[in-house]
C-alpha cells in the first residue's frame, strides 16, 4: 500500500485496514508454522503497512 492512498484514508478506514492488517499477521504466522507458508518477507511488509497506517492515524488525530 501507498503512503498516498493511506493518506487519502479517513479515521475510521484506517483503523478497519490496521485491524485487516493484524489479522493477515496473524494468519500468515499460523501457516508459517504449519508449513504453508514460505515467504517471510510478508512478515515485514504487513508490519511496514501497520507502521504507515498508525502513522497518519496519530497525523490526523493531532490536527
Amino acid at each position: 500500500m501507498n503512503i498516498d492512498e493511506i493518506r487519502k484514508m479517513d479515521a475510521s478506514s484506517l483503523l478497519r485496514e490496521v485491524d485487516q492488517l493484524k489479522k493477515d499477521i496473524f494468519n500468515l504466522k499460523l501457516n508459517l508454522a504449519v508449513g504453508q507458508a514460505k515467504d517471510y518477507s510478508q512478515l515485514k511488509k504487513i508490519r511496514i503497512n501497520i507502521a504507515r497506517c498508525l502513522t497518519v492515524l496519530n497525523q490526523k488525530r493531532n490536527k
